[in-house]
């Protein structure tokens, strides 16, 4: 099922999109399961990022490198002024000095409060899955004093194209996830490939920090990620979910 996070005729409401072409109200993450009043036709829906404003996105780094010796993800949280739906402008950082570059990642979305959970139990507190491009100035780490704690690089406005929808029956395995620069792959991979799954990840994380109903973890890139220029066009897609579409401006 598609659960999108939409405007509609100036409202912001979740909407399932259905087979019949039509949007229903619905209740997103953690809200009523049940369909709504329809809407309708989708096309005249306008997408927003999956995510409200409370909730926050873990993003993983080195999450790709293989499982052999494996040491752990990094982690860091990405803030409400990165997030952008699919459609809308990346916009270069006025302040910035370097070149962004993009990297696509599959991103789990929270369904049930999750605490020091269980790799066993944490298909439970999974709603579903969406698209994350997780933009890095990995120039910036040139410049900062303290590099290694430093995530600048990582926090820049408009740094978190998401979407285009949550998709609630997904299952990663065998999946591929591929990005693409004015046309041309540059990264792909399968989810099988990664160091930590999504359930390891999730019980992880949940370690760390409460994760709450509506919060994200955003689970890494594969290799191929590449520098991006003003007006290249970022296409970031998952068979099984859909793509985003970003332009650099």
């Amino acid at each position: 099922m598609k659960i999108a996070r939409i405007n509609w005729a100036g409202k912001v409401v979740w909407a399932e999109f259905a087979d019949d072409g039509n949007a229903y109200e619905i209740g997103g993450p953690g809200g009523n399961p049940a369909r709504g009043a329809k809407l309708g036709p989708i096309d005249q829906a306008r997408l927003l990022a999956p995510i409200e404003p409370q909730n926050k996105v873990v993003a993983l780094m080195g999450n790709w490198s293989g499982r052999n010796g494996r040491q752990g993800s990094g982690l860091w949280i990405k803030p409400n002024n990165c997030i952008i739906p699919t459609g809308a402008p990346i916009r270069w950082p006025k302040a910035l000095n370097h070149a962004p570059y993009f990297e696509a990642e599959l991103a789990v979305v929270i369904g049930k409060k999750a605490k020091d959970v269980s790799v066993e139990d944490a298909k439970d507190h999974i709603f579903g899955f969406t698209i994350t491009n997780d933009m890095t100035a990995f120039g910036v780490l040139q410049e900062d004093t303290v590099a290694a704690q430093s995530f600048r690089f990582k926090l820049y406005d408009d740094f978190l194209p998401m979407g285009p929808w949550i998709e609630t029956d997904f299952d990663p395995k065998g999946r591929e996830l591929r990005a693409i620069l004015n046309g041309e792959v540059k990264q792909r991979g399968v989810f099988d490939n990664m160091a930590f799954d999504i359930y390891e990840t999730l019980s992880w994380a949940s370690g760390v920090m409460t994760l709450e109903v509506g919060d994200i973890i955003s689970m890494g890139t594969p290799p191929g990620y590449v520098e991006m220029a003003r007006g290249d066009v970022i296409r970031c897609e998952i068979d099984g979910i859909g793509a985003i579409e970003n332009q650099l401006i």
